[in-house]
């Protein structure tokens, strides 16, 4: 037991120090500047019961995440950065990390923890959601412990504490992302009950374990949804109605129709996502089929990955991100194999799955170098690229990879692993080519989150933009074109409103009004009739757009003559 604690508290500390990589990467877009000017707003405004953005919109989801990164921004002190903001997310994912080494090699052994937390590491679709601020990375890693410690209460272990601390943990997902805690974990332990010919309603509803881990999560979240709701009775519309229910069903029923995707689109992230350590998948079946001593841990596990991919494969709405429950019990899966390599099924199938990752690992490596040495390779590939590969791409034209000697070594190294992986397995030496594989998908994973994102983040960024920005318009009006803006709104630390002609009545002589606005959109701005005069603009960012900050003075008399009218 000691061993299993201080093995998974090696691998927190490596998952902290290996997902930190790009922490300190500026924001774009929405997706992490909404949330972080959620969290700003709590420190500035102490707005705890229920929080909300810079626009005063209301948070959609329970507050506990942005409960504790304002906790911990409190705690570091001075302005919530974008490493602040991360900071829980990343604490989520270490932990995870090591909720994972510990099942791993409590039930499969030791060496299997270490291989089953090398593999969630090596999963990009895990790894590059480390340090992101959003609520999901602390949902699975709540989600997750749950879970676990329910494990030992199926297979005949009863413990009245146990139940305690699983209810809890799920109470604290509930405050996370809400009810869909209680339908993932339910429909997952009802799942592994099938599986285990096990009637679920014998297990799960006239057990008393069972009832206390409910109760007890129902009663934690109830601490925050009650006098949440009792002061905003319209959130219980926006909670349930909109953020559950409402990316549950279609449109054509009342869902909200937001971010509609094929049945089978998670099923492609999850895959696409683990590459190429799912590769292991096929031995992984066989071990479930010939290693009876191993079965029913990994059956568990396997039972969560199935409930998050069949819950999203129903719900109208699928993000990327919604799979991300899946990928923590996916690698234990992917290590099982390695627990049954007497069996000479299990270790061919295993030395082929190696073999073909590191092949996989390898062609990419030597792709990527000479890519680096030979550009106009790439040049002509950004064509037929969708535009975040295109951006990804366009690094290399701009003789990134030459310039950074962390490149050449990450790409490297790569293919150094790739190349042992594959020596191993020729020398029948399964286990030690996964650990080659898995390196290899670590330092590839390294690349994206170390390396690529943080610099395509730098490039396309407005934060010195606005910085500027500020500094030009000090008190005066400020407006934005296409608001609500969130990443400017952050960056500018207060929400900026939508520009509307009306607001020329703000100004006046000395007190002029400024609007930024994109570039592709002013000649649908309605400023054609003002005298609008081009202070600042960004460097180009997708599509060779730039954000241009505009000075709106009077009404022009001559709308042929104003500043952006021709």
């Amino acid at each position: 037991m000691k061993s299993i604690v201080s093995g998974a508290a090696l691998a927190a500390i490596f998952a902290l120090l290996f997902l930190s990589q790009g922490i300190t990467a500026p924001f774009q877009k929405d997706e992490e500047a909404r949330p972080a000017g959620i969290v700003a707003d709590i420190v500035q405004h102490g707005d705890w019961l229920i929080p909300a953005d810079l626009y005063g919109e209301a948070t959609r989801k329970p507050p506990l995440f942005y409960w504790l990164s304002a906790i911990m921004a409190q705690v570091r002190g001075g302005p919530i950065d974008e490493a602040g903001a991360r900071m829980i997310s990343l604490i989520a994912a270490a932990a995870l990390t090591a909720i994972v080494a510990a099942f791993a090699a409590t039930y499969l052994g030791i060496s299997i923890g270490w291989l089953a937390a090398l593999f969630l590491l090596g999963i990009y679709g895990f790894a590059s959601r480390g340090p992101h601020v959003r609520t999901d990375m602390l949902f699975s890693c709540l989600l997750f412990a749950s879970y676990c410690t329910i494990y030992p209460q199926l297979e005949g272990s009863d413990s009245i504490s146990r139940s305690l601390f699983a209810g809890f943990l799920l109470g604290l997902a509930l405050l996370t992302k809400g009810p869909l805690a209680i339908a993932i974990c339910g429909l997952a332990l009802t799942i592994f009950l099938m599986m285990t010919r096990r009637n679920p309603l014998h297990s799960l509803i006239i057990r008393r374990w069972a009832w206390i881990v409910l109760v007890v999560a129902c009663a934690t979240v109830a601490l925050w949804y009650v006098p949440a709701f009792m002061r905003d009775p319209q959130l219980l519309k926006v909670q349930f109605g909109q953020e559950n229910l409402g990316h549950l069903v279609p449109s054509s029923l009342g869902g909200t129709g937001e971010a509609a995707r094929p049945f089978y689109y998670l099923w492609i992230r999850l895959i696409g996502g683990s590459f190429p350590l799912i590769l292991y998948l096929p031995a992984a079946i066989a071990t479930l089929w010939r290693s009876r001593d191993i079965q029913r841990p990994v059956l568990y596990q396997s039972a969560m990955v199935l409930a998050v991919l069949a819950i999203f494969t129903i719900a109208s709405s699928k993000r990327d991100i919604y799979v991300l429950p899946a990928f923590a019990p996916l690698a234990i899966v992917l290590a099982a194999p390695f627990a049954s390599l007497r069996d000479i099924r299990v270790r061919a199938m295993a030395g082929v799955a190696s073999a073909a990752a590191a092949i996989g690992m390898l062609v990419v490596a030597i792709a990527g170098l000479a890519v680096m040495i030979r550009p106009a390779v790439a040049s002509r590939l950004i064509s037929s690229l969708q535009s975040s590969d295109a951006a990804y791409m366009q690094l290399y034209l701009n003789d990134f990879g030459l310039a950074h000697v962390e490149f050449i070594a990450i790409m490297s190294l790569i293919a150094i692993s790739s190349i042992a992986g594959l020596a191993l397995v020729m020398n029948h030496r399964t286990f030690a080519s996964a650990i080659g594989v898995g390196i290899a998908s670590l330092a590839a994973v390294s690349l994206w989150i170390g390396l690529l994102k943080p610099e395509l983040a730098r490039e396309h960024t407005l934060k010195g933009f606005a910085a500027s920005a500020q500094s030009v318009v000090e008190n005066e009006h400020l407006y934005v074109v296409g608001a609500p803006d969130y990443e400017l709104s952050y960056y500018l630390d207060h929400g900026v409103p939508g520009w509307r002609p009306r607001y020329m009545r703000n100004s006046g002589p000395g007190h002029p009004s400024y609007v930024m606005v994109w570039s592709n959109q002013l000649h649908r701005a309605g400023l054609a009739t003002y005298a609008a005069h081009p202070i600042l603009e960004s460097a180009p960012m997708s599509h060779h757009r730039r954000m241009l900050l505009l000075r709106i003075d009077q009404p022009s008399a001559n709308p042929a003559t104003a500043g952006i009218g021709r």
